[in-house]
């Protein structure tokens, strides 16, 4: 596996990290299982987070054998001091660690959360704190509106930063990389299949690679996979012009106004599973895969028609989407009365 240096951390991380937010829908067993394979293919850079429910648990079970071998991250989206203090704690008890190589404060959305981590009982002092005392190594970030970015980058306080790269958008973070890397920071790529919108996971994987990004994450939860992915760090990083052309225009198909199926929407109050409507609907409309949509559609418990419309969902949104209103248009689509 191919390595590069995260930045200012100078630590060695391969090429293919292994994104932690996937993992929550295997059931121990399985998720021990693929965890370990991708550290005997060469991942060794394994990302998760307090919010990824039993992530840290099963990274913690599968991993803690062979913890000199790899690195570990995770983040606190707790904005103040006594949170994210407690969140550190237990992120080390879930990973079955003494110490976490890198601990983000996670996706700060706005000037608000910008000012809340940063004052006198905000969480970054906390996570100040947890490195002195040796619980974490090294303090990041992940953020998703370049504004909000850059003005982190610029206070000079953390070493890492991850943010979405891929070809669908492209633009929104191209010359935030680029301004990162300038100022030494180690880079972690994430959503570099725009939320598994994207088919051509190797080709999407080099294309984010191409970038000064110094490993990027795609999330997994399959051992396919793992292989399919960690293949893609085993071999040559080049992107030829022709592969980058074809997927700018799959990406360019797609839009802007789509869901990347991070998740931070959920929990619905109403029990919507918000990102799955919405994938259906991407069936639906790009796929044309009409019926099957429809089928599966019919099979969920809770319709988008629930939506209770208390707004909930759309601040939580990290690319400010109008789900209440893309909520009516998938129910109207994927309805059986359509």
């Amino acid at each position: 596996m191919q390595k590069r240096t995260l930045g200012k951390t100078g630590l060695q991380v391969s090429v293919i990290g292994f994104g932690g937010i996937p993992i929550q829908q295997v059931d121990m067993e399985n998720a021990v299982k693929i965890l370990r394979r991708g550290r005997e293919l060469g991942i060794n850079f394994f990302d998760t987070a307090r919010v990824y429910t039993d992530s840290e648990e099963k990274m913690g079970k599968a991993l803690s054998d062979f913890r000199k071998e790899i690195y570990l991250a995770s983040k606190t989206i707790r904005r103040s001091y006594e949170e994210a203090a407690e969140d550190v704690n237990i992120s080390l008890k879930n990973l079955r660690t003494d110490i976490i190589d890198v601990y983000q404060v996670h996706d700060v959305k706005n000037e608000r959360e910008f000012e809340q981590v940063f004052r006198e009982d905000g969480s970054y002092r906390a996570l100040e704190e947890a490195r002195k005392k040796g619980k974490i190594k090294f303090i990041g970030f992940s953020a998703h509106r370049p504004e909000i970015l850059r003005r982190l980058i610029d206070t000079g306080k953390f070493d890492t930063v991850q943010l979405g790269y891929n070809p669908v958008d492209k633009e929104l973070n191209d010359e935030i990389i680029t301004y990162a890397y300038r100022k030494g920071m180690g880079i972690i790529g994430m959503k570099p299949l725009a939320g598994g919108l994207l088919n051509n996971a190797p080709v999407c994987l080099r294309f984010v690679l191409a970038k000064e990004v110094s490993t990027v994450i795609p999330g997994m939860k399959a051992l396919a996979e793992v292989e399919e992915n960690a293949r893609v760090g085993l071999s040559s990083l080049t992107i030829t012009e022709q592969e980058r052309k074809r997927l700018l225009e799959e990406a360019d198909k797609l839009g802007k106004n789509f869901c990347r199926r991070c998740g931070y929407c959920l929990p619905c109050p109403e029990g919507i599973d918000i990102p799955q409507i919405f994938r259906l609907e991407r069936y639906f409309i790009t796929y044309y895969y009409e019926s099957f949509a429809r089928e599966e559609y019919a099979r969920l418990k809770v319709k988008a028609d629930a939506c209770a419309e208390c707004g909930d969902c759309e601040e939580k949104c990290p690319y400010n989407l109008s789900i209440q209103e893309m909520l009516k248009q998938a129910h109207a689509r994927l309805s059986s009365t359509a």
